[in-house]
């Protein structure tokens, strides 16, 4: 698993996130499937999976997940999981931390901020 950093929201903001695994993926080796899951590190949110708009999409090395709304002062811990495949099914390539077909995941922390603030 690695940490990356994401940024924070504004709770009426709908913002794609992304998820770079290019250091993450042996020579050969590239996404096949990806699933972003939200959860409250910090705060109270009792649907905190509602964040999550849509399916994540790849783009080469890198996962897009839409985050939306979210509940101000709620730190989520979002974590994007990839499958991975190789180019040629019968190469071996040596792995770097997973063999390939292996699930990687990278987790980073949105803090969701109000809109307005009232002074």
């Amino acid at each position: 698993m690695s940490l990356v950093t994401l940024r924070d929201k504004y709770e009426g903001e709908t913002t794609p996130y992304k998820f770079d695994f290019s250091k993450d993926l042996d020579d050969g080796e590239s996404l096949a499937s990806a699933v972003v899951t939200a959860s409250v590190y910090s705060g109270t949110d009792a649907s905190p999976s509602s964040i999550v708009s849509g399916a994540a999409s790849i783009s080469g090395n890198i996962v897009t997940q839409t985050i939306t709304t979210g509940v101000p002062g709620v730190i989520y811990q979002l974590t994007c999981a990839v499958t991975t495949q190789s180019q040629d099914p019968g190469t071996w390539i040596p792995p770097k931390q997973n063999a390939t077909g292996y699930t990687k995941t990278q987790t980073g922390f949105v803090v969701v901020m109000p809109d307005t603030v009232t002074l």
